[in-house]
């Protein structure tokens, strides 16, 4: 991928982000939030800190999805499997969120299918890299503690976030 491409595919998911913000006003803020690192990852790539860049694009989309997808996972066993989670219903319940509109679903369904594209992209563009491992590992570390403060300051926002009615 072109140094070009990987600028427009991280500015393409945070325009999704954005969309979703809109089409999901419930959760305006937190989908805003949750653009801010791609904008990141898009000034690091037009000030050619490609490995940096790299290295953002395969840990953020990689830690949102985890994000995503394990409160979905967690949600699923509780109602499906019955009374072995029915201890684990309740948290999901207390946050009084409405169901998104179907516009507000499929956007958030591109999103995860942009951010899965850049996760390989960006995991292909790291491997092309040329660095010593000292230096590959010092930019891991880095990056894995700056993605996980990201995602860390979203969770806790929002186990103690209240959503005001719509």
């Amino acid at each position: 991928m072109t140094h070009r491409a990987a600028v427009v595919m991280t500015l393409a998911v945070a325009v999704t982000f954005w969309i979703l913000a809109l089409l999901d006003p419930q959760l305006f803020f937190v989908h805003v939030y949750e653009s801010l690192i791609y904008l990141a990852i898009a000034v690091l790539l037009v000030k050619f800190k490609d490995r940096w860049a790299s290295m953002l694009g395969f840990l953020g989309p990689a830690a949102w999805l985890v994000v995503i997808l394990l409160p979905a996972a967690w949600a699923a066993a509780s109602f499906n499997v019955g009374t072995a989670f029915a201890i684990l219903r309740s948290p999901l319940l207390t946050m009084g969120l409405q169901r998104p509109s179907f516009a507000a679903i499929v956007a958030e369904g591109i999103t995860l299918v942009l951010s899965s594209l850049m996760i390989v992209f960006s995991l292909n563009r790291w491997k092309s890299q040329r660095m010593p491992r000292l230096q590959a590992h010092k930019i891991f570390v880095t990056c894995l503690m700056a993605v996980a403060v990201y995602y860390g300051v979203l969770i806790l926002w929002l186990l103690a976030w209240k959503p005001a009615s719509v």
